[in-house]
């Protein structure tokens, strides 16, 4: 299916930025869709919403802090090996606002979908299993015991059955476009294992 968002990004071996390529992920899902094309999309650099001022923050407040207060800049104004901003980050610097979404959590699903359709994708932190690398294909992931650590994912919409009872999330991974469908993964609502809506941020007013 066509999907309104840049590539999958792999994250190397051994690095633990997950949140950091999320929000990057639904950034630029957001900027997409308010131009209806992903032509001329910028790639928000993961390495400035890391590194933010040379200070490493791994976790979403300090993430939210940067995008909501300082702004980040675009892949092409921070490469990987330079430890600072560009000489003119004003083109390429862009900011959002990462508001959690809370609320019961039998209600959970349905304020997702709502806030997927009026507001912007979503960034989920979701357990991980034994199997979750080695995950190929279109279908739905099935978590297999056990549980080796968490992960977080970008939501970019939804899938409900017929009756609209149940239904799947599709989230764009970080994992290169060799994991799931090219970089994609469908993952059933309320799965007890998995728990994509237990924590769940929604990335809004993307702006320059």
């Amino acid at each position: 299916m066509p999907r309104l968002t840049t590539p999958v990004r792999k994250q190397p071996a051994g690095d633990e930025r997950c949140i950091a390529y999320a929000v990057a992920a639904a950034m630029e899902t957001s900027i997409c869709r308010n131009r209806v094309s992903v032509a001329g999309v910028p790639e928000i650099s993961v390495d400035d919403l890391f590194h933010e001022g040379g200070r490493e923050v791994g976790a979403i407040d300090g993430i939210q802090f940067a995008v909501e207060q300082g702004g980040v800049v675009t892949v092409d104004c921070f490469p990987p090996a330079v430890q600072g901003r560009c000489a003119a980050p004003a083109p390429h610097l862009w900011k959002c606002r990462i508001r959690p979404i809370g609320g019961k959590k039998k209600n959970r699903v349905e304020l997702m979908r709502s806030e997927l359709r009026t507001s912007g994708p979503l960034v989920a932190l979701m357990e991980v299993f034994s199997n979750f690398p080695a995950f190929i294909g279109d279908g739905v992931y099935d978590a297999v015991k056990p549980s080796v650590g968490f992960h977080a994912v970008c939501i970019i919409g939804d899938e409900p059955d017929v009756a609209g009872t149940s239904g799947f999330w599709i989230a764009k991974n970080s994992m290169g476009s060799g994991w799931g469908d090219a970089g994609f993964g469908r993952f059933r609502w309320n799965d007890p294992l998995v728990r994509l809506e237990d924590i769940v941020f929604v990335v809004e007013n993307v702006r320059q």
